[in-house]
């Protein structure tokens, strides 16, 4: 939601359009890069929880080999959109080897084209496609910062609870609902 609509959440939130205007072009990069560290979190703390500690020294490793002289020279060239884009590109190869790693070793799936489509791409789409919906809705909420906040939060809920639907088995909802019920009966 933040690829799409991020400059209308930060005027929303500084209630400055020229900051917001002035973000439009990172801000899309920087999301895509903190969603893909925030997917890699789950195998990392597989690995973490197993002990296996190997696989998140060769990625720090290997990812100052391509930091180092990729800030140095993006910034160099591009400025703040450089860096912003060799950490986008760092963060997405590292979640891809993370998910392929930990799936083989500890959740033994070997089919690697499932991993990556099942896993990470068609939700990505999905979400993509919800989130790119709402920002082509008519702007009539972009005089008023709650009403553009308030906006953008439907938009967030409808791609959460429309991917929640698709992507989590029903069974796997029945337990978190009854989960949930008597969580709250127990109170």
């Amino acid at each position: 939601n933040i690829v799409f609509l991020g400059s209308d959440l930060i005027w929303a939130w500084t209630g400055k359009m020229e900051l917001a205007e002035q973000t439009t072009i990172i801000l899309p990069i920087m999301a895509i890069s903190y969603s893909m560290l925030a997917i890699a979190m789950i195998p990392y703390n597989i690995a973490i929880a197993n002990g296996y500690t190997k696989l998140n020294n060769l990625l720090g490793i290997a990812s100052l080999l391509l930091t180092l002289p990729g800030y140095w020279l993006a910034t160099k060239s591009y400025g703040s959109i450089g860096a912003a884009t060799v950490f986008c590109l760092v963060q997405t190869l590292i979640t891809i080897v993370y998910l392929y790693f930990i799936d083989v070793k500890f959740l033994k799936t070997v089919n690697f084209v499932k991993i990556y489509t099942t896993k990470l791409l068609f939700p990505l789409f999905v979400s993509l496609i919800i989130a790119f919906g709402f920002s082509l809705l008519p702007s009539f909420y972009l005089n008023n910062r709650i009403s553009t906040l308030a906006f953008i939060a439907t938009s967030v809920l409808v791609t959460m609870l429309v991917s929640i639907i698709i992507f989590i088995p029903r069974s796997e909802l029945k337990n978190i609902l009854k989960l949930t019920s008597q969580s709250i009966k127990s109170k």
